[in-house]
């Protein structure tokens, strides 16, 4: 028998060209060496799919492979819905474990100091406009309902003096 080495079909031996690849048949086909696949390794849990793509990303621009589950229906949700508020694992191979947990930590490190004058920022911006909000709910209740209520009053006190004095 012999073997085409691209497609490794097999033919008689009257054949000496691969009719599919146009390649020169072999007498022996050649064994392929197993490749030695990494196990994946738990890296981190986060909530959401966005927070999953911004740390694939970050872990893909170095070089890293990324494999994310989905908890529970997550994936069938992200389909659907096009996020998921389920949690995404994140797994990365174990060899680079290590590097990707230094660049997750960096990364939430650069985070935590990045974010806390913001989220201060953003928690007096965010009162700030609450107060307005209310204010100019009040103001709305004062110039356009409490006429209603005082012109719903008066009518009721006219239309009851006009039945008492006659």
């Amino acid at each position: 028998m012999t073997w085409c080495p691209k497609c490794k079909a097999e033919y008689r031996e009257e054949f000496n060209i691969c009719s599919e690849c146009n390649v020169a048949l072999a007498s022996e086909l050649q064994v392929d060496r197993e490749v030695d696949y990494d196990k994946e390794a738990f890296l981190i849990a986060v909530n959401s799919d966005l927070e999953a793509q911004v740390l694939e990303s970050l872990l893909l621009s170095n070089g890293i492979p990324v494999l994310k589950k989905y908890n529970q229906a997550g994936g069938y949700l992200k389909i659907y819905m096009g996020a998921t508020n389920f949690g995404v694992n994140l797994y990365v191979p174990s060899r680079l474990l290590k590097k990707a947990q230094e660049i997750v930590d960096t990364q939430n490190e650069v985070d935590m100091e990045g974010t806390s004058i913001s989220d201060e920022e953003n928690m007096t911006d965010l009162e700030k406009a609450y107060q307005k909000q209310r204010r100019i709910k009040t103001w709305i209740i004062v110039l356009f309902i409490m006429p209603g209520f005082l012109w719903i009053y008066i009518t009721v006190v006219w239309t009851l003096m006009k039945h008492i004095f006659g």
